[in-house]
């Protein structure tokens, strides 16, 4: 079996965060190119602040309610300040750790939930 075949999502069910443009949205296309139960197949946008642990559980609640379940997630979501070093201000180093970071952590967290649980 080739790589491509071991990287086929036939059925599988799954998200992409910050999938609206750029990486994300080339990632969440290649993925329902392998099969995966996304774009072409069944798409839903939810509108997430993914460094709010409510909004993020209500997401995979949502995705796993239209979808059917899930197996797997793409944490992509991701922003930069571009502004000089030592123009940058705490606020808005902040607010990049926020989204970069903890978003990751909540998302993961929600989706591995459902996921270890089924």
């Amino acid at each position: 079996m080739g790589i491509i075949e071991k990287m086929r999502l036939d059925g599988k069910k799954g998200f992409v965060t910050g999938g609206a443009r750029g990486i994300g949205k080339s990632t969440a296309t290649a993925f329902a190119e392998a099969g995966a139960r996304e774009t072409g197949r069944k798409v839903i946008a939810i509108k997430t602040d993914c460094t709010d642990p409510k909004q993020v559980d209500d997401m995979v609640l949502q995705v796993t309610k239209e979808l059917g379940g899930l197996d797997f997630c793409h944490n992509n979501a991701g922003i930069c300040i571009n502004v000089p070093a030592e123009e940058m201000t705490f606020e808005q180093w902040n607010k990049v750790i926020n989204v970069n970071l903890n978003g990751i952590f909540l998302t993961d967290i929600a989706a591995g939930k459902y996921m270890l649980a089924h």
